[in-house]
């Protein structure tokens, strides 16, 4: 779950009482009949874009994502979601593989083709290994809050909760198929120290990150 901080989030901002709320969803593209990891994502996408979906490619090339428009209530969001997924379903099987949406790391190889985009190549410049070894998917849930001050807040408050929603989502045990014996080594993987503080230290350290 995340609680925007400007404008340019998939939630975006609100001027009512009710926050506005829109979600990201990433899939795995697979083989139909070995399940195999497809590295087919700018092909994939490509056909999305013909059937009116604008379907984004993720970090690995085996990766797509879908992004909601911003949504007023929960139906208009589970609306646009079965839509998106059917097409971008079509459009995989269009491209000979299947879309797959999984916690779990799949069989495979141990590094993944990263897509070809700036930040992309970016990221796997400055993660290295870290970035090719991904390939399990994520579902963000942005909701709109109505300033910068409260987005703060909200994240101050949801922090001391962190560690009960990490261990309901926990379902990365396994890589390459070994068990890792952490009930999730995506986090152990991409973990960092936690920041905290008021909005004016928050904008700094964006300021400074560039």
């Amino acid at each position: 779950m995340g609680a925007t901080c400007s404008t340019g989030s998939t939630a975006g901002r609100y001027e009512s009482t009710t926050p506005t709320v829109g979600v990201e969803e990433e899939f795995i593209l697979v083989d139909p009949t070995s399940w195999l990891p497809s590295t087919d994502n700018a092909a994939v996408a490509e056909t999305a874009s013909t059937l009116g979906l604008d379907l984004q490619l993720e970090l690995s090339c085996c990766q797509v994502e879908t992004n909601s428009p911003v949504c007023q209530s929960i139906d208009e969001l589970r609306t646009h979601l079965i839509d998106m997924r059917r097409l971008a379903a079509k459009a995989a099987e269009l491209n000979g593989c299947r879309l797959l949406a999984v916690g779990a790391p799949l069989s495979g190889p141990s590094r993944f083709e990263i897509s070809d985009s700036p930040r992309y190549r970016q990221m796997g410049e400055h993660f290295g290994a870290l970035a090719a070894e991904q390939s399990i998917c994520g579902c963000h849930i942005h909701v709109g809050v109505a300033d910068q001050v409260e987005a703060v807040q909200v994240c101050n408050h949801v922090r001391i909760w962190l560690p009960a929603l990490l261990a309901l989502s926990a379902n990365s045990r396994i890589h390459q198929g070994v068990d890792t014996d952490f009930a999730s080594w995506r986090a152990i993987q991409w973990g960092s120290p936690h920041l905290s503080g008021a909005c004016a230290d928050f904008m700094l350290l964006v300021s400074a990150l560039g």
